[in-house]
């Protein structure tokens, strides 16, 4: 009989038990989401930025090996931003986060030469949650700098 009591003793576990682990796995579950938030935004800032100056750059390259004139635009209020070349036609059209702001102060639109040089030279702000960046473009060869504020 000794025997029988051990077995019955082994078969499972309790519903208290259960309710304790799972009680458990959802906290650690939930917390680990929530950690999850602060990188969701990082990965949206430098992917933003690292396309910006990727497509700035082919549109450089671009006007320099077709030997036209490129001509990017930023619509902020769509948030996005177009790389046109000749009268509509669309190198690049480019949508972003909504989160994601900038802000004209001295260029809204300027154009990549065909000898890769820039139509005038600016500065905008890219502002995203509490991080903000000056974007400048330099006099001469169309540099471009992204720096953190």
């Amino acid at each position: 009989m000794a025997g029988l009591k051990k077995k019955r003793d082994d078969q499972g576990f309790t519903l208290t038990e259960i309710l304790i682990v799972l009680s458990i796995f959802l906290i650690c579950t939930t917390i680990f989401i929530f950690s999850l938030h602060p990188l969701d935004r990082h990965f949206k800032e430098s992917q933003f930025i690292s396309q910006l100056e990727k497509d700035l750059h082919l549109a450089k390259v671009y006007a320099m090996s077709h030997l036209q004139t490129v001509r990017i635009l930023f619509v902020p209020e769509e948030s996005r931003y177009i790389i046109l070349t000749g009268i509509n036609n669309y190198l690049v059209q480019r949508k972003y986060d909504e989160e994601i702001k900038i802000i004209n102060s001295t260029l809204r639109q300027f154009y990549y030469l065909p000898n890769g040089n820039v139509s005038q030279f600016g500065t905008f702000y890219i502002l995203i949650g509490e991080k903000r960046y000056r974007f400048v473009i330099y006099v001469g060869k169309g540099r471009t700098e992204i720096e953190a504020l």
